[in-house]
């Protein structure tokens, strides 16, 4: 039965972790920048979830790349004009 309510899922929950764990240990190693990119980047993952298909997935992860290069390449020119 499909509600339109909001429900906890501890499958989600372990998704989320599981996406969220690299950014972490990238941002506890100082390298504070590169994993707010990482971690903003995986926002489009844990989202929209895992997707049923290889090819969906494959532009997920398209997409969560483009998101972490725009991010930094936003960031380097903030650093050469400031």
């Amino acid at each position: 039965m499909k509600t339109n309510n909001i429900v906890w899922s501890w499958w989600d929950a372990r998704f989320g972790a599981v996406i969220t764990a690299i950014p972490f240990v990238v941002i506890i190693t100082g390298y504070v920048e590169a994993g707010l990119s990482l971690l903003i980047g995986s926002l489009s993952a844990a989202l929209i979830g895992l997707l049923p298909t290889r090819a969906q997935r494959r532009k997920l992860v398209v997409m969560g790349l483009l998101w972490y290069d725009s991010i930094n390449f936003v960031c380097a020119c903030g650093r050469c004009w400031a």
